[in-house]
């Protein structure tokens, strides 16, 4: 969470490129120097699911994630052209954690997803 802590979460998230997944990062600045411990370590774990997830369920070969910061307000998108799904969220382990990991920060995380359509998350958080 310190100085590093951006650059670390890119190579986190690199590590998941492969042969057959392409992970694109758009970096529109946040300052991470501002924003508070809990919430770093809130928005890695929920990233680190999406993408744990992204490897198991989705057969996508490209994934976006990108970084905002609008006034007192980071919103961090993810989306993946993979398979989604036409049923219902089940919320098992993973995203019920991160459920859980985005009220502690005050924050809200949404959903969209349908069959063939991909898989997109919206993590949003005041500063």
């Amino acid at each position: 969470t310190g100085e590093k802590f951006f650059e670390n979460l890119i190579e986190m998230l690199s590590d998941f490129n492969s042969n057959s997944v392409k992970v694109i990062i758009n970096n529109n600045y946040i300052d991470w120097k501002n924003i508070q411990r809990e919430k770093k370590i809130a928005v890695h774990r929920i990233l680190l699911e999406l993408m744990v997830n992204m490897k198991k369920h989705s057969s996508c070969n490209v994934v976006n994630i990108g970084f905002q910061q609008h006034k007192n307000t980071i919103c961090i998108t993810y989306k993946d052209n993979g398979i989604g799904t036409s049923e219902m969220l089940k919320f098992k382990n993973g995203l019920k954690n991160a459920e859980n990991r985005i009220q502690l920060i005050n924050g809200t995380l949404t959903f969209e997803t349908g069959t063939d359509k991909g898989f997109k998350a919206e993590i949003t958080a005041p500063l």
